[in-house]
């Protein structure tokens, strides 16, 4: 038990406790608030991953100028067709980028583009599930199976050990801490769902588990970046988890998954 509850865990666990009432705090009150939050923390995602790809000072402000305007933007995101401009002008910066790459033969243009789907479409998501009837709700469901995937794969993994998941990419992965981080998601996932009275209990768990295998394959996409540019940690903001995107990488495709989970459903008339 030594191994598992490490020193590493303590600070994690105690950087977890201070962040999570104003996480939830800031979800509760929604709004202007909770775009702001979600704004900043993109800002801050994106100037952590231009310094993680080693992009150019010059490049990193001109970025950051654009990225600034769009997150201004988003405040003004108030229906589906803005939100479906939105993701355009996304994948359309996405393929500026590689356009770019390819012209002035410069692989950093490829990398920097992935930062803006790893980014835009997080964000945009977390707004538009947060816009939601029961948006909160939502939400919160979406957090809890994130972390739950997390830390049932982390003491499932240390307890259980076995053959590696990506041992090349992410060493301390394990198959048993991927099936230990998909049972726990599973079960909080189906507790959570009938706490908030959500139709289909069957849906949720189905969901739950397959969340939890795309966070632990945002995790792993974003370990092979780290590992690519010879980097521990993503950034040194939250101490223990290193910087936002380490603590985020589980939501890089969970967040747009969940949203168009949810948007056809609402198509449907589910």
């Amino acid at each position: 038990m030594a191994n598992v509850f490490s020193s590493d865990l303590k600070v994690r666990v105690i950087s977890a406790l201070a962040l999570l009432p104003v996480i939830l705090f800031v979800l509760w009150y929604g709004g202007p608030l909770f775009r702001g939050f979600i704004a900043i923390a993109g800002l801050l995602m994106i100037w952590e991953w231009l310094t993680l790809v080693n992009a150019d000072r010059l490049l990193k402000y001109i970025f950051m100028v654009f990225a600034a305007a769009a997150m201004i933007a988003a405040f003004r995101l108030d229906t589906s067709r803005a939100f479906g401009h939105a993701a355009a002008g996304i994948v359309a910066a996405f393929l500026a980028s590689l356009t770019l790459g390819f012209i002035f033969r410069q692989k950093q243009y490829a990398w920097i583009g992935t930062g803006i789907l790893m980014t835009g479409f997080p964000i945009l998501a977390f707004m538009w599930l947060r816009d939601a009837p029961h948006g909160g709700a939502l939400v919160l469901w979406l957090l809890l199976v994130v972390w739950a995937t997390d830390i049932g794969g982390y003491f499932a993994g240390r307890a259980i050990g076995g053959p590696k998941l990506a041992p090349k990419i992410s060493p301390k992965k394990t198959w048993a801490g991927l099936a230990g981080g998909i049972l726990l998601a599973v079960i909080l996932g189906l507790a959570v769902a009938s706490y908030f009275h959500f139709d289909r209990l069957l849906w949720a768990a189905m969901a739950a588990s397959a969340l939890a295998i795309l966070a632990q394959t945002g995790d792993i996409l974003e370990s092979r970046a780290k590992r690519h540019f010879g980097k521990k940690d993503s950034g040194k903001l939250i101490p223990g988890h290193g910087g936002i995107f380490d603590r985020v990488d589980g939501l890089l495709l969970t967040a747009p998954a969940f949203a168009l989970g949810q948007a056809y459903m609402n198509l449907a008339g589910e």
